[in-house]
Formats: C-alpha cells, structure tokens, sequence
C-alpha cells in the first residue's frame, strides 16, 4: 500500500496491492475497517485508488472473480493505471528516443501519464477479456521454467552481477524472439513484438531497415535498456530469488511452486507500479 502524490490538481494516488482488496473483500474486521476510512476520502475526492492490469490478472484467478472484481473497480471510482504493458512499452520507447537522440519524441514521451484520471466516482461492472487468460497461460509456463531452472541455481557459483547481466539478456532475447515471430507470423504477433515495430517507426524513413534492426539490437545490449525503471527494477527482484534459492530457500517443489506463483505477482507489481514511484 503506497500513497504517491501526481501533482497539484490531482488528490493523492493510494496503490492497494491484491492482498489488502481480496481480505477487504472477505470481510476481515481490520480490513473493512480501513477500507471504510479510504471511501470517505474518495469521496471527499482527497484520494484515488485506481485499480490496475495486475488486479485484473490476479482476479481472474478467483472462483468469484466478477464479485472480487466489482468490488475493485467500485473501490477504484472508475479509475485506473494504464496497463502494465503500456507503461513497459511507453519506458522502452521514451529511453530509446533518448538512445537515438530523437529529441521531439523524447519531449513527447518525457512525462507519461499513469493513471486514467476520472473526477466522477463510478461503479462499473468487472469485465475480463481473454487477453488476461492468455497471461494466466504465460504466467503458468513461467512458473514452471522458474521451477526447473530453480534446480540449477541451487548450485550455481555466479555472482550477482553475473546474474543480473543474466537476467538483462534474458528480457533483451525475449523482445527479439517475440518479434522473430512477428516476422513470420504478423497476425498472430504478441505485445512485446509491437515493442520493436515502435521502435523502428521512431527512426527516419530513409535508414535501411537492415541498420534499424541493429540500431535496435545494440539498444537492447545496452545500459540504456538496463536503466528502464521496469527492467530495472525486475531483474534484481530475480537475481534476489536467485540468491535465496541457491541459499537453501524452498528445497520442496510443491512449496516452490506456491511460493514462485506469488513471487511472480510480486515481481509484476513491484516492476510496474513501483518503477512510477
């Protein structure tokens, strides 16, 4: 739970993490108590819970996920952050501008608004596309990878600057894969292929595409790209899993898998959310 002031027109923002909604829900005392004193601040318009993408993902989960979810978005007065991966994309393409030294999309992209700003305070029905089907598909096959890699980092000696490096061509090779893929296959092209489709719109016209691609390429092998608030923040969340792994942490796979599931949330939140803090 963090309160995060977004300027002077604006009440403050309060990000209430999906623990503190589901036992809000369920009616723990304490919960509903507090969850009481934030409503008179809503609407008294000093504060905005806006709820966001990772809610949505994490309710999904919920045998009662429309109740959970009404109970969000009524919570949140019809406001939200943009999605997760819209704030990913918009960190990328703005470090970028700076990488190739577009200052007019630099300026553009120089402060990105977060939040979708609602002055009225509206209940809505909780609505959840298929897209956020398909990232409970993802997230379960990174779960499981987390799982099998987990073994070999038991005994792994490499440092955690080695790690990080790690982990940073790992983001890096998952844009390339996803937009190889987009290549062969534009109709059926994933969200972190469109990252790299931007990217080559933001240079001019008359660059080959063949040095776009690699201007994209030494971009992502870059410091730049390690600097992006959200991988910056994600891979050291992943290389202090590794740490904890390799120190005894979780020996029993059914416990890994529990407590890997709720890390991977953690890491999704923290990376988004926190890296606009």
């Amino acid at each position: 739970m963090r309160i995060k002031n977004h300027g002077d027109s604006m009440p403050k923002i309060l990000y209430l993490d999906q623990s503190f909604l589901s036992r809000a829900f369920k009616g723990d005392k304490i919960f509903v108590d507090v969850t009481n004193h934030i409503k008179k601040l809503i609407s008294m318009k000093l504060l905005v819970v806006p709820f966001s993408s990772v809610h949505e993902e994490e309710t999904s989960q919920w045998q009662r996920s429309n109740d959970l979810g009404f109970f969000i978005q009524a919570m949140s007065g019809g406001n939200r952050f943009k999605t997760a991966y819209e704030i990913e994309h918009e960190q990328i393409l703005r470090s970028f501008a700076k990488f190739i030294g577009n200052s007019t999309v630099q300026n553009q992209l120089k402060s990105i608004n977060i939040l979708e700003y609602n002055d009225n305070y509206l209940f809505g029905s909780a609505q959840f596309l298929d897209e956020i089907k398909m990232t409970r598909i993802l997230k379960d096959g990174i779960v499981q990878k987390m799982i099998i890699a987990s073994a070999g980092w038991r005994g792994s000696i490499t440092s955690s600057a080695q790690d990080l490096q790690q982990e940073y061509r790992f983001s890096a090779y998952l844009y390339r894969d996803e937009y190889l893929k987009h290549l062969s296959n534009p109709l059926d092209s994933s969200i972190k292929a469109m990252v790299i489709v931007k990217m080559l719109l933001l240079m001019d016209d008359g660059i080959p595409d063949k040095q776009k691609i690699q201007k994209c390429i030494e971009y992502f092998m870059s410091v730049s790209f390690q600097e992006t608030p959200y991988h910056w923040i994600k891979a050291r969340m992943l290389v202090a899993l590794k740490k904890l792994i390799r120190n005894g942490a979780y020996p029993k796979p059914e416990r890994a898998e529990e407590a890997l599931s709720g890390f991977y949330h953690d890491v999704t939140t923290h990376s988004h959310i926190c890296s606009l803090c």
